[in-house]
């Protein structure tokens, strides 16, 4: 799946939150102190899109100005997440999120394309929520302060 949205801060601001974000999640997921770099990998408690918890290994593959990156490994396969920034001026950006998921065999990878066309809209919806609270945090933030 593929979402483009304009956000109306720079890109600094942006990479800001989502490298905070991922400070946050390591702080609490990790018993030893890391830090939000590339190449980090650390367990995380998870629920599925059906309620079920388990534990997937992240691993953040790319995070630099422009484009952030992370892999979910769980039991039924792989699933990718990016954020790639690109700056329109100054404080104006195009944000492209981008969630994929592989599946580990045969059958499941039938089974979710079946399941994607039937979810897609759903998804869609769950990804425009997000980056909209996304825009909304980072307003709130930038009139603060």
């Amino acid at each position: 799946m593929k979402v483009v949205k304009e956000f109306p801060v720079s890109n600094q601001v942006f990479m800001k939150h989502i490298k905070e974000s991922i400070q946050y999640d390591l702080d609490n997921n990790s018993a030893t102190k890391m830090k939000a770099i590339e190449g980090v990998e650390y367990l995380k408690e998870m629920s599925n899109r059906i309620g079920s918890k388990g534990k997937v290994r992240v691993k953040i593959s790319t995070l630099n100005n422009n484009h952030y990156e992370a892999e979910f490994f769980g039991n039924e396969g792989v699933t990718k997440i990016s954020y790639e920034i690109e700056p329109t001026d100054e404080e104006r950006i195009l944000v492209t999120y981008r969630e994929e998921f592989m599946e580990k065999t045969k059958i499941k990878k039938m089974n979710y394309k079946l399941m994607y066309w039937l979810y897609k809209r759903k998804n869609m919806k769950r990804i425009h929520t997000f980056l909209d609270a996304i825009e909304q945090h980072l307003l709130k933030e930038n009139s603060n302060g």
